[in-house]
């Protein structure tokens, strides 16, 4: 080994890594910031890090482009004791940087895809904008980085992950597996959570005002989601209050506190909201599931109360939360067992249409008739079907008959009467 090599592994006693990806990296890190000896080098180390692979020969003549694939010469750095430095834009794709210690340095729009940066020493680096997909961060130490704005999707976490005090506003975390880490009172405002694993990840304390948290991968029991998701800050500002107890919830809450168009979202859905009641017999849920699929073709928000009601509400009155949100309830009252008690409490509260259906040569309940003598304005004639196939046929008239008679009820709501003065009023002896 050159003395060269020498000198530098002394600088870097514990590097187990290829000493040529070494003193390339030494040569770039190692000149001026802002200049053009830093781009030239920036450079050159893009042209060292890309490998040509002839992919197909020719019998004559020299190779082509497309004769060749380029791809990451997956430098390896495993620990390095790099330190302090400044490299935006740098090409450390695939990389080895497992147990390097760059504490402090600052890699800006930096490119990291599918690097592994296992048990690495990270704390206060700025990886702003940088791009991080598919990084293995599982043992790295990451406390105060700052990772705003960064690409993390499929990123690799785990408990051993230290991330307290770390920033992540803005920051893509979609698919990113997050099990069993430690992301209490980290900031994700603003961050794209989509799809994230989140199974056994403490959170408790975090920011995540504006977070993205569609199709997360939650523990099955609630009561650990609320455990693990404690106290989340929900305000712009980072604050501790107002907080909420799981992500699901932090998006819901924001909306109501934060929407100036709340009332024009509401409107919209109150508009294509539809409300489907009958039994849940395996014969009667088959018609349900084609009659909500067709809805939702239509254009429609179909809702089907197949779910436990939550614990402080019980049958009836999340029934009536759900019809609030609806233009008009569709009701098959085929065999009807608990159809007869909702719609009884629905028709008295809401003036809104009903469509009853009811599949043909079967019963209903004996008290059908007393809510046609009290609502025959809102209920619908009573429609039979002789299978589903028959049911989904229908549905865009059945439809079209509630959006109609609901603009007629709306019209009612805000006809106001006029006043007529008594007999034997002003004027009379």
């Amino acid at each position: 080994m050159n003395g060269i090599s020498d000198d530098l592994l002394m600088k870097h006693p514990r590097f187990i890594g290829k000493v040529e990806d070494l003193l390339a990296f030494e040569e770039l890190r190692q000149t001026p910031m802002h200049s053009s000896a830093r781009g030239e080098a920036l450079m050159r180390w893009q042209v060292y890090n890309t490998e040509a692979r002839l992919v197909r020969e020719r019998d004559s003549g020299p190779a082509l482009k497309g004769d060749c694939v380029f791809l990451p010469r997956r430098v390896d750095l495993r620990n390095a004791d790099i330190g302090l430095c400044c490299l935006g834009r740098v090409n450390l794709r695939a990389a080895r940087l497992d147990g390097v210690d760059l504490q402090g340095s600052m890699f800006k729009a930096a490119d990291f895809k599918g690097a592994s940066l296992r048990m690495a020493k990270l704390a206060h680096c700025r990886f702003l904008d940088a791009d991080l997909r598919e990084v293995d961060l599982r043992g790295a130490d990451l406390e105060g980085a700052c990772l705003d704005g960064a690409r993390l999707e499929k990123a690799l976490f785990d408990a051993s992950t230290i991330l307290a005090g770390a920033s992540f506003q803005k920051a893509h975390l979609a698919g990113a597996a997050l099990t069993g880490a430690d992301f209490r009172g980290v900031d994700l405002r603003l961050a794209n959570l989509v799809g994230a694993d989140l199974r056994g990840t403490r959170m408790s304390g975090a920011r995540v005002y504006g977070c993205s948290a569609w199709d997360l991968q939650l523990d099955e029991a609630p009561d650990r989601v609320s455990e693990l998701q404690a106290n989340l800050s929900i305000d712009p500002g980072g604050a501790e209050l107002p907080a909420v107890d799981s992500l699901e919830m932090a998006q819901f809450i924001s909306l109501l506190l934060t929407n100036p168009r709340l009332r024009t979202m509401l409107d919209t859905v109150t508009s294509r909201g539809v409300l489907l009641l009958g039994r849940f017999t395996p014969e009667r849920k088959t018609v349900l599931d084609a009659a909500r699929k067709r809805l939702r073709e239509l254009g429609l928000y179909p809702i089907l109360f197949d779910f436990a009601p939550p614990e402080n509400r019980d049958t009836r009155e999340t029934i009536k939360t759900l019809a609030g949100l609806c233009e008009f309830v569709l009701a098959d009252v085929t065999d009807a067992s608990s159809v007869p008690l909702e719609l009884e409490a629905l028709v008295t509260d809401f003036v809104i249409p009903f469509i009853i259906v009811k599949a043909d040569g079967r019963g209903d309940f004996a008290m059908l008739d007393t809510l046609y003598h009290r609502a025959r304005d809102r209920l619908s004639p009573r429609h039979t079907y002789l299978d589903s196939n028959h049911l989904v046929a229908n549905l865009e008239s059945l439809a079209n008959w509630a959006h109609q008679k609901a603009e007629a009820l709306n019209a009612l709501k805000h006809q106001v009467e006029s006043e007529q003065l008594l007999p034997g009023g002003r004027g009379n002896a």
